[in-house]
């Protein structure tokens, strides 16, 4: 632990936050960085927290030690099999994108959007296998079965 964690404000809100993580986790120091580590499932997340948390988004998070940017450019191409997005830009309602995140975001806000993009990369897997299947072993167009996914 360096002088920028006895920054007290920074570790009074980092504290606080940790005691509402819902997940198993662990933190390292570094000179000028935090680094938390969180598990979900079989899903690991590493979130960096500089001194300027929360007045600014952590800029660097990753889930499977993949930048969290190449998720969101991955779904974008691909987000024509997820509804909820309907046609709408995941990275412009990210709480990564600097216009949308808030001192009121706190460290289970991230939590969330990284456990809402492995949801969405699983939804992506399973329409792309689906399409596979159906191609090659009916040949048949049936729209109707993506409804269900």
């Amino acid at each position: 632990m360096d002088l920028w964690y006895n920054n007290n404000c920074f570790r009074r809100r980092v504290k606080n936050e940790m005691k509402m993580i819902n997940y198993p986790y662990e933190t390292y120091f570094h000179d000028n960085y935090m680094i938390l580590i969180v598990l979900i499932n079989e899903t690991i997340i590493k979130i960096r927290l500089t001194i300027s948390y929360p007045f600014s988004c952590p800029s660097y998070i990753t889930i499977n030690d993949i930048h969290i940017s190449n998720y969101h450019k991955y779904i974008n191409s691909n987000k024509k099999y997820i509804k909820e997005l309907n046609n709408e830009c995941i990275c412009c309602n990210s709480l990564l994108c600097s216009n949308n995140w808030s001192v009121n975001n706190n460290l289970n806000d991230l939590i969330d959007e990284c456990d809402k993009i492995i949801i969405y990369l699983k939804k992506i897997m399973e329409v792309k296998m689906m399409e596979k299947v159906i191609k090659y072993k009916t040949s048949i167009n049936m729209p109707f079965m993506f409804e269900y996914i």
